[in-house]
């Protein structure tokens, strides 16, 4: 069975693009529209890692990763913003499972998000 990934963005596109290309690299994917979502979805499959991005209706990202680490402490998180003047807030970055590496959109080369799903060591 492939590894899981939840993918949890407000854009259908960027949704359906992540979520083809991910299949197609023999991974399981949910997809959830918000954090809420995410979370709702959290409590019934159990994902290995997300992909976050952090302008979301009602909860953004950084709360989504805080909140979705305390149901899952060993699932792994890459953001995947938007937001060219984002900074992790001291409460994302203490979290141990959370990638260093921000992958700003437009991402022009899949293969770098790629590698980091497939690291094991990306947190």
């Amino acid at each position: 069975m492939s590894e899981l990934i939840l993918i949890v963005d407000d854009d259908v596109w960027v949704c359906s693009n992540l979520q083809a290309y991910f299949e197609d690299e023999g991974f399981q994917v949910v997809v959830a529209s918000s954090g809420e979502d995410g979370l709702a979805l959290m409590r019934e499959v159990s994902p290995v890692l997300a992909i976050v991005d952090m302008r979301l209706p009602m909860m953004d990202g950084n709360e989504f990763i805080f909140r979705a680490n305390q149901l899952n402490a060993g699932m792994r998180f890459l953001i995947h913003t938007g937001s060219v003047e984002y900074e992790m807030p001291e409460v994302v970055r203490d979290i141990h499972n959370v990638s260093r590496q921000i992958f700003y959109k437009p991402l022009t080369n899949m293969g770098l998000l790629l590698d980091e799903v497939r690291s094991k060591d990306a947190a």
